[in-house]
């Protein structure tokens, strides 16, 4: 009896085995076909140590397909029903079924899911001027902060509100003075499909006032002359105030790019 107790155990955990190594080649595979992730709500705290402090021990992550949610101090939820997300359980059955139409419609869900989830988040700091991030607390937004990665030895540019039409413009709030802070990624690891930034370290600030117009306008940066070209950097826009919206007080910003 003990034998066969020990086989059927033996079976079982083969089995288990098995049936886990399934679920993570299935998901790897989906994760692949579908590589942006979606964002987690809503945001990173330890963004506000940007203002506060020279050095900051952090680790973030950038995706060659944008900025995730962690790259902002906070960030609009998005209203209304989410779309459908595929549960693992459904991938994995979709993969061991071997039916592409199945996992063809998970994976247009899973893509719809995302760009749900990402609607007004860092992301889309690196579309166009059809999409914002929106800081997402109680009041105007005075001291979140996004960040995004750019090269800053090159000219840069501000769609500054919410872009995508007059209307929606001057709904929402616009940034009318910002902080602008430089900083020096201490350490950089190419990764797959992006880099993983360690340690940031505030090389300059300036405190700029932005026009109040939809469209862009430069951004000036005075550049310490002893930057080392070789580091990344990245960019840090603090709200300070703004030009009040006349339906939102949420405070937009649609584009920050290199000209």
């Amino acid at each position: 009896m003990r034998d066969h107790f020990t086989q059927k155990a033996k079976k079982r955990i083969m089995n288990n085995l098995i049936l886990h190594f399934i679920l993570i080649l299935s998901l790897n595979a989906f994760a692949q076909e579908v590589e942006i992730l979606p964002c987690e709500c809503c945001g990173n705290s330890e963004l506000k140590k940007v203002s506060e402090f020279e050095n900051i021990d952090i680790s973030l992550y950038y995706s060659f397909d944008g900025s995730s949610s962690n790259w902002c101090t906070s960030y609009l939820k998005p209203g209304g029903i989410a779309p459908k997300n595929p549960t693992q359980d459904e991938i994995v059955k979709a993969y061991e079924l071997d039916d592409p139409d199945i996992i063809e419609e998970l994976e247009a869900q899973r893509r719809d899911f995302v760009n749900w989830s990402c609607k007004y988040s860092p992301l889309q700091l690196q579309a166009d001027h059809n999409s914002a991030w929106v800081e997402g607390v109680e009041g105007s937004g005075a001291g979140e902060i996004v960040l995004t990665f750019l090269d800053i030895f090159k000219p840069i540019e501000i769609w500054a509100g919410y872009g995508k039409s007059p209307g929606l413009f001057s709904a929402n709030n616009r940034p009318h003075n910002i902080n602008v802070y430089v900083l020096q990624v201490d350490s950089s690891e190419d990764t797959e499909n992006g880099k993983l930034f360690s340690g940031l370290t505030r090389v300059a600030v300036h405190q700029i006032a932005l026009k109040d117009f939809n469209g862009f306008q430069d951004v000036d940066l005075d550049l310490p002359e002893n930057l080392d070209r070789s580091k990344d950097y990245l960019i840090a826009i603090e709200l300070i105030d703004v030009y009040a919206g006349r339906k939102y007080n949420d405070t937009c910003i649609s584009v920050i790019r290199n000209k």
